[in-house]
């Protein structure tokens, strides 16, 4: 930690944010900042737009060793750790937060753009101070992930096609119901199976 605390004048970070930054994990160790995520965070509190897409950014370098060391690497971590879901949940905050803001102009796939919009959809829905962020973090997780590695979202699509097929054939319980907290959502209640199935055929119909 000293190494980072003599090094922090270059990058212009202060004490209590590499405090922040740095999360312990209870299976043993600790995830620290490295000089190059202070830098990142340096870029960021200066508001350098990035000019290439998140694709290439994230996938190639100079950025490839950073991805692959301090953004996934403190999350595969935290998970081997058998960290609690809020510890795992810190780090992926922290992980996700060091990349370029997901958007539809630096991103690239047409099924990412839908996520986007989906996940600003929900979050438009979702009211709960204490979870928002967590659950930010976590769509845009897979929304990065999705965007440059065709290693997950070939899962990622798989898995879709298969619950899709579950709902055409009714196989998949959605029963009508109420968000369990009703004040941390705006989006209604959840439709029955038969009217979800309903609007798949008119939308096919199209």
């Amino acid at each position: 930690m000293q190494d980072l605390r003599d090094g922090k004048r270059s990058f212009g970070i202060t004490d209590s944010e590499i405090e922040e930054l740095s999360i312990p994990l209870h299976g043993g160790g600790e995830v620290k900042p490295s000089p190059r995520v202070l830098q990142r965070i340096q870029e960021r509190k200066q508001h350098k737009p990035t000019d290439v897409s998140l694709f290439y950014w994230m996938l190639y370098y100079p950025m490839r060793d950073f991805v692959i060391t301090d953004v996934k690497d403190p999350i595969r971590k935290a998970l081997e750790a058998g960290e609690s879901l809020s510890e795992i949940m810190k780090v992926v905050g922290r992980s996700v937060g060091l990349l370029p803001k997901i958007t539809k102009e630096n991103t690239i796939s047409h099924n990412v753009h839908i996520l986007i919009d989906k996940k600003e959809k929900l979050l438009s829905f979702h009211h709960n101070g204490g979870r928002e962020k967590m659950v930010e973090a976590a769509l845009n997780l897979d929304i990065a992930e999705y965007e440059h590695d065709i290693y997950y979202s070939f899962l990622q699509d798989w898995l879709l096609i298969e619950l899709a097929m579950e709902i055409a054939t009714g196989n998949w319980h959605i029963a009508g119901r109420p968000f369990p907290i009703p004040q941390c959502w705006s989006g209604g209640d959840l439709p029955d199976l038969e009217t979800v199935r309903q609007k798949m055929r008119e939308a096919l119909n199209g």
